[in-house]
């Protein structure tokens, strides 16, 4: 099925796969993740959401509490605010959708921490004038935006692998936290208990004067254990089973921290980075939306508790001391330093090469003496600020250019974990970077440190029990059948559906378990099934053979949703390569994609337009609401948390994108079992024998229901009867349901079309093969169904509607003719232009050999191909 190397191509098999060309539909119809017009809507309402709610909280709950001389709120420019949101949207376009991993987390994190307040802050303080504030803000975008940028530009290169063992990274991380507590007992005296978060800053300046009599590493040793070792012992007890113990150090370490430097990074760190580690190991594949959403529920959340208990608290030390002062510390800079001498790094690591500028002076002290009126106050800011006070703007871009160098270093580092790990890990260097200089941040903010831990330790011990998984099968020797489980809720073999020709076409090469319901798909009544002989119920349990071995269960149903039992239970037993995720939007198979890891995750969704076809149009944006809150919740939850996903037509693609945030989406139409589908000339002319089929055939097949508007078809061929008496018209899949009793009399009372349209009920897989090899252009007026891509195979032409469900199917006119959707003129057109065309065996088997690439070998081939980059890509970065 694949090279020799593949993670799910068996040996025994490789010889029989079939050498077949790239599919023509393939290259053409994938989705790249570009500025889509729901991307540009979606960053729009979060830049407008963001900024509206931090002017609200400021406006009426900061500035009124806190009496701190930069935080007066001033009624902006209302038109430099309105330009500050759009740069403010420009900034998130220029971030990007798609995935965070690499670099992408720390920036992400920090244009919400920074850059958006930055923007925004300014023009609603009174520190500098208006237009002033305005021209800073802009000048602040522009910086951003490079940085983004710069970042993106810069080649990328894997750092060289160093193979270190578990145990020893765990035994440095408590090594050095016993030290850094022993330092620290024997200096200053740790203490146990610790005051109220907002009760701090007394008992803050007798622990300053402490420390100061301590020797300078003391202060790196304390910043390093609180920003880089605490969050990583934590991370690691998080993530494995093996570590728990860690989890208990780790919290007391940054307790410990708190309670004796009073610093509340130390404490909030705790809660930060186990609440980014539970997000990202929920939405694996985030996108910067997940953030905004985050920030946003954050800003709420506190102001509205805050409200409701009648004091500002959890705004003050959330809001204000993560957004807002990263924000309106920069202005308070400028105004400071725009009439004094700039310090020119004089008080940095390179304060060895530079004068300093302004002796006895230090510009932090100035601006907190300068916002409060009281010696002491050191306030800190980031190199929007820092830059300022040592030259000017053109420091802050020397600022911003260290920025990106720290910021590529963080991605060669980080590269090669997945989310759960680089989220959390980057919050206290966020947070470092968004209140300090890059230069003081690369040491006291542990970013340095935390590259070098992040290189050294291997992947699994920061990633965890997930990447310890091996890829391949527990146990058996090289040459045994892989492994691979398809989830659905409906399974019925006798349908030929695609789920079943999937899983038929997967045990040639594997041994497949279908874990499914026990009851058969409702689209199929009473009657038609009577007509199969088949009971509505299926046996509970296992049956099967080894190679397709189907495993039933019973679910409750709940309106369209089938709610399982036992499904983890049977999941959590079965060991597969790769596990099949179908049917998400009945619920049966979503438990699968929350479940821990089962090898490669695979979901492949459906078309759900059905759905919609009977909404009015004032009606669907309420619909699509609906949709959003419930199954599109559902869809998004499993598409975070799956390593490759699949739509069966471009409408698919486009109408799932925006729950697919940072998860790219391919095409992969429904396809056919060449095996139950495949033309034969002696069955033709024996089905067109037994029907009196002599001139060109024109086919109706699939199940017949009032939304496909199969009366439409029938108008059309009337039209075509009276110009070509040799024409006919199969009708396939009538039931006894009104609409096709309605069809029948139509059809019976007319005397022309009567002796020339030939009306049958529901045919079972072979017999529908048979009758298209008979058969030969197909028409479907309105509904996608897996009955083109069977006719298609079978050789037939096909007049379908040129949209983004079936269109493509066509080929460009190579296999078919469109006509414009609901335009039935225009379908009556399509089929007496195909119509005209007299049957002709060679092109036939032409269009046989080219859309052989819509049968199952082709699609298992190209799924195990992006299994295989997939696993590839993963062995890669561990």
């Amino acid at each position: 099925m694949s090279g020799p190397d593949s993670h799910l191509e068996n040996s025994d098999d490789s010889e029989d796969s079939p050498t077949l060309t790239e599919p023509w539909w393939h290259a053409p119809l994938r989705r790249s993740d570009g500025l889509s017009r729901r991307w540009l809507a979606s960053t729009a309402l979060t830049a407008v959401a963001i900024c509206t709610a931090f002017v609200i909280v400021f406006k009426f709950q900061i500035a009124p509490t806190f009496s701190y001389g930069g935080i007066v709120y001033r009624e902006p420019n209302y038109i430099f605010l309105g330009l500050s949101f759009a740069l403010v949207w420009a900034l998130l376009l220029i971030l990007g959708p798609g995935s965070l991993r690499g670099s992408r987390i720390l920036t992400a994190i920090l244009v919400y921490l920074l850059g958006i307040p930055a923007l925004i802050i300014p023009n609603i303080i009174d520190i500098e004038d208006r237009t002033t504030s305005f021209g800073l803000v802009f000048f602040f975008f522009c910086c951003f935006a490079a940085i983004i940028l710069g970042v993106r530009v810069i080649p990328r290169f894997n750092l060289p692998k160093i193979r270190t063992p578990e145990w020893s990274i765990v035994g440095l991380l408590l090594v050095f936290t016993v030290a850094t507590f022993s330092l620290l007992q024997y200096y200053v005296g740790v203490s146990w208990w610790a005051n109220s978060v907002t009760d701090i800053y007394d008992d803050r300046a007798g622990y300053s004067e402490m420390i100061r009599n301590a020797p300078e590493y003391m202060g790196y040793l304390i910043a390093i254990q609180t920003k880089v070792i605490g969050p990583v012992l934590l991370l690691i007890g998080l993530a494995s089973r093996r570590w728990r113990p860690l989890i208990a150090i780790a919290v007391l370490s940054q307790y410990l921290i708190f309670a004796t430097t009073l610093a509340k990074q130390s404490l909030f760190s705790i809660f930060a980075i186990v609440a980014a580690y539970l997000i990202f190991r929920l939405v694996r594949n985030a996108d910067q939306r997940v953030i905004a959403f985050v920030v946003l529920l954050m800003t709420i959340a506190t102001s509205v508790i805050d409200w409701a208990r009648g004091r500002v608290y959890f705004t003050e030390i959330v809001i204000d001391r993560f957004f807002f002062w990263p924000g309106f510390l920069p202005m308070q800079y400028h105004k400071t330093f725009e009439s004094r001498p700039f310090n020119f790094w004089s008080d940095s690591v390179l304060q060895g090469f530079v004068p300093d500028q302004s002796p006895g002076e230090v510009a932090e002290l100035l601006v907190g003496h300068g916002l409060t009126g009281n010696d002491g106050v050191f306030a800190n800011a980031s190199f929007l600020g820092n830059g300022y006070a040592n030259m000017g703007l053109a420091g802050i871009l020397v600022e911003a250019a260290v920025l990106v160098a720290i910021l590529y270093g963080v991605g060669l580092a980080a590269q090669r974990f997945p989310l759960w790990v680089t989220a959390p890990l980057m919050v206290m260097p966020a947070v470092a970077l968004s209140n300090g200089s890059p230069f003081t941040a690369i040491l006291s903010g542990g970013i340095l440190p935390l590259i070098v831990l992040m290189w050294l330790s291997p992947t699994e011990l920061l990633a965890g029990d997930d990447y310890r998984k091996k890829p391949g099968p527990s146990g058996g020797s090289e040459r045994s059948r892989k492994r691979i489980t398809i989830v659905t809720g409906y399974f019925d073999e006798f349908s030929g559906y695609y789920e079943v020709s999937l899983a038929r076409e997967l045990s040639k090469h594997f041994d497949v378990t279908v874990v499914t319901g026990n009851r058969v798909a409702p689209i199929f009544d009473t009657e038609t099934l009577r007509l199969l002989d088949q009971d509505s119920y299926y046996r509970v349990g296992r049956s099967g053979t080894q190679e397709l071995a189907i495993i039933r269960l019973p679910y409750i149903k709940f309106g369209s949703l089938l709610l399982p039992r036992g499904l983890i239970r049977t999941l959590r037993a079965e060991t597969s390569q790769a596990v099949f995720i179908m049917g998400v939007g009945q619920g049966f198979s979503m438990p699968a994609a929350l479940f821990s890891r089962l090898g490669v995750r695979v979901s492949i969704f459906g078309d759900n337009r059905a759905q919609w076809a009977g909404v009015p149009a004032a009606v669907r944006p309420l619909k699509w609401v609906a949709f959003s809150l419930t199954k599109g919740v559902m869809y998004w939850l499993v598409m975070q948390r799956s390593n490759l996903l699949y739509g069966v037509t471009p409408n698919t693609l486009t109408r799932l994108e925006p729950f697919s945030t940072g998860s790219e989406m391919r095409l992969l139409p429904l396809p056919v079992d060449p095996e139950v589908f495949r033309y034969n000339r002696t069955s033709r002319t024996r089905v067109r024998d037994r029907y009196d089929l002599s001139g060109m055939v024109i086919g109706v097949v699939g199940k017949v229901s009032r939304e496909k508007q199969i009366e439409r078809v029938i108008e059309g061929f009337a039209e075509i009867a009276e110009r070509r008496p040799a024409s006919r018209l199969v009708i396939a899949g009538l039931g006894t349901d009104t609409y096709s009793q309605d069809l029948r009399k139509r059809v019976e009372d007319d005397p022309v079309l009567s002796k020339r349209v030939v009306l049958l009920g529901f045919l079972k897989s072979a017999e529908l093969s048979e009758l298209l090899s008979g058969i030969d252009v197909c028409v479907w007026p309105v509904q996608p169904a897996i009955t083109i891509q069977q006719s298609l195979v079978m050789g037939c032409r096909v007049v379908v509607p040129d949209n983004d469900l079936v269109g493509f199917l066509a080929n460009r006119g190579e296999f078919g003719t469109t006509f414009a959707p609901d335009d039935w003129s225009a379908l009556s057109a399509a089929m007496a232009e195909e119509a005209d065309h007299a049957p002709n065996d060679r092109e036939r088997e032409t269009r046989i050999t080219r859309t052989q690439t819509l049968t199952t070998p082709v699609v298992i081939r190209e799924l195990v191909r992006d299994i295989d980059k997939t696993v590839a890509g993963e062995r890669e970065l561990r």
